[in-house]
């Protein structure tokens, strides 16, 4: 009933008797293929396979390996079921994992707890083709979550998702292995966390995404991520580049929640806006918020903006390269938006103490412009001022120009 499957000697599986403590050791993988199994306790250091099997007592179970289960396989869905036993010790592992795995015939509903708030898993993995529902109670993972196969799918009671490790996406439809419902997903590790989307034509969806961690999370792989209807920014950077774009569908102008310079995106972010409307982009970089606003926007679609915390002579445009009466150019920041084909609007950009060209007189600031780089040279846009002294305060363009740009 239990069957050694590899146990790198080559030699013959051995039998356990019931009843006995089993220990599986790392490296090994240990299948059980009949029901009603009883062990006094079994340490999962290496692989436990139970399959299908049901009705076991496996005593104290311990250890940090992997405990893999596939459902059950009915008519209809099929459920994940855990093997009797007392599972704190292994599920307060830090390296135990669970595996939880169907085929494309049999969805699947995941279980209440483990996976809970009350009982979480450290880290779980999602493999086979089939379908796995979110259960009816919010799921928690303290460490990683991955998805092998088919799709984690949160339609049917649309939970909340917390994630204090990092998220894996190594499912390669356009959709990716995620099907949001109407949940949020919560990223509260304390340490650094990653969201790794590996195909590169994969957008994975969420509906709400959630960051609330100091040491910021950053979205890497392949591919792209999709917020559809807000994103919380609470504590915490998101890290993005142009090959790993956070695009918020939502055309609503309050798509975003939170934001400011405890939380920003760092990086690219693509917003969906209304023609007519405006939106208040929550970007930044090394520890710098740099918000940018644009409104009256001339045509419908997605807009990109990026904030650039240095010199933009480093990236090929000279501040001293200026058309007047352009006196002087900020070294030390700029930003670069992009919209639609034809699109204008109106931008409006802040200073902060570290900008380096304010003046300390309030008259002299009136002196002040927002300019653009022409591709050889910066131009004067406009000079509607909001003063809030020195240290703060915005200046738009006076009037709408091509979304196409560097300011």
């Amino acid at each position: 009933a239990w069957t050694l499957n590899s146990d790198g000697s080559g030699g013959p599986a051995p039998s356990y008797p019931q009843g006995n403590p089993v220990v599986i050791l790392s490296g090994h993988t240990i299948t059980m293929d009949a029901n009603t199994q009883n062990a006094y306790s079994v340490t999962i250091n290496g692989t436990l396979k139970i399959g299908t099997t049901l009705y076991h007592n496996l005593g104290h179970i311990k250890g940090g390996g992997t405990l893999q289960i596939t459902s059950t396989t009915p008519s209809t869905d099929g459920v994940f079921v855990f093997p009797g036993g007392e599972f704190d010790d292994f599920m307060n592992n830090a390296t135990s994992t669970i595996e939880l795995t169907n085929n494309t015939a049999t969805p699947a509903y995941l279980p209440l707890k483990p996976g809970n708030d009350y009982k979480p898993y450290q880290h779980v993995i999602f493999s086979g083709s089939g379908i796995k529902y979110v259960s009816a109670d919010d799921l928690k993972v303290l460490g990683n979550l991955i998805i092998n196969g088919g799709t984690l799918d949160n339609t049917k009671y649309n939970k909340n998702i917390t994630v204090l490790g990092s998220w894996t996406d190594n499912i390669t439809t356009a959709s990716g292995g995620f099907v949001p419902g109407t949940g949020t997903v919560y990223f509260s590790g304390t340490a650094a966390q990653t969201m790794t989307v590996t195909n590169g034509s994969t957008t994975e969806q969420y509906y709400n995404l959630s960051i609330n961690n100091p040491a910021g999370l950053t979205i890497n792989g392949g591919g792209q991520v999709a917020v559809g209807q807000y994103l919380y920014l609470t504590n915490g950077v998101i890290t993005t580049n142009a090959t790993n774009l956070l695009t918020l569908t939502n055309t609503s102008t309050s798509a975003v929640v939170g934001g400011g310079s405890a939380s920003f995106v760092n990086g690219p972010l693509r917003k969906n806006i209304l023609s007519g409307s405006f939106f208040n982009f929550p970007v930044g970089e090394a520890l710098r918020y740099g918000n940018v606003y644009i409104s009256t926007v001339s045509t419908g679609g997605y807009y990109t903006a990026q904030y650039y915390n240095h010199n933009p002579g480093n990236d090929g445009m000279d501040p001293n390269s200026k058309i007047n009466p352009i006196d002087v150019v900020s070294n030390t920041e700029y930003w670069r938006i992009n919209g639609p084909a034809g699109a204008t609007a109106n931008v409006r950009i802040r200073w902060d103490s570290q900008s380096g060209i304010i003046p300390p007189d309030p008259g002299s600031r009136t002196k002040l412009r927002i300019v653009e780089w022409n591709g050889s040279a910066w131009t004067n846009l406009g000079n509607v001022i909001n003063d809030g002294g020195v240290n703060s305060g915005t200046i738009q363009t006076s009037a709408v120009v091509a979304i196409n740009g560097n300011h």
